[in-house]
């Protein structure tokens, strides 16, 4: 009889494949990688798009406006006219193209035609002896310019055609007349004080 002795060994297991799961460690740590880099990438293009954009808006030249009013207004009259100087404002951003008038103390406006684009400027149409209002504006490209502050001026009730006989300030020998500026002046050819002026050719004094 033959006896087959069993073996008091454990049966021998079979070998574990870890291999797959040193592939899945590795896939998730490549993938959390790759999330990552992907996090940190829409993260730069945020950063770069808004520095792009920022850089855009801070350069771009700002959009023209209306002028400024012109200041420092001073009218001179003329014979059925007045002659206005004053200091321009800032054009806005666009150049100025011409100016407005009013006689009404800003009821209604007329363009200078031909346009004016600079001091000093004349208005024509008054009616001598009669105050005006006088308010100025610039226009551009945008539109129409904030107001001045107003001047007032009366035009000449002279016409220095017509001449009528008046008391000299001094007894002098009187040569000749001129006006400028809303000033008469004379001249002498002797006697102490030689020149007088005179805002309305009717009352004169010596200088």
């Amino acid at each position: 009889m033959r006896f087959v002795h069993a073996s008091s060994a454990a049966p021998a297991e079979s070998p574990v494949d870890t291999s797959h799961q040193c592939r899945t460690r590795r896939s998730d740590r490549t993938g959390t990688r790759r999330t990552r880099t992907t996090a940190l990438l829409a993260v730069f293009s945020l950063i770069v798009g808004f520095a792009i954009s920022s850089t855009s808006v801070a350069s771009a030249d700002p959009a023209p406006a209306t002028p400024d009013a012109p200041s420092a207004l001073v009218a001179y009259r003329g014979y059925n006219s007045a002659e206005l100087a004053f200091t321009a404002g800032a054009d806005g951003g666009a150049a100025i193209t011409n100016y407005k008038y009013s006689t009404d103390n800003g009821s209604s406006w007329n363009a200078f035609s031909p346009a004016v684009t600079s001091s000093s400027v004349t208005i024509g149409g008054l009616t001598n002896g009669t105050t005006y209002s006088i308010k100025l504006r610039a226009v551009n490209s945008v539109g129409d310019g904030a107001v001045s502050d107003a001047v007032s001026v009366t035009p000449a009730v002279v016409d220095a055609v017509t001449w009528t006989a008046r008391t000299a300030a001094e007894a002098n020998s009187w040569s000749s007349v001129t006006y400028g500026n809303g000033v008469f002046v004379a001249v002498a050819y002797s006697g102490s004080n030689r020149v007088m002026t005179s805002t309305d050719g009717v009352t004169w004094t010596a200088r």
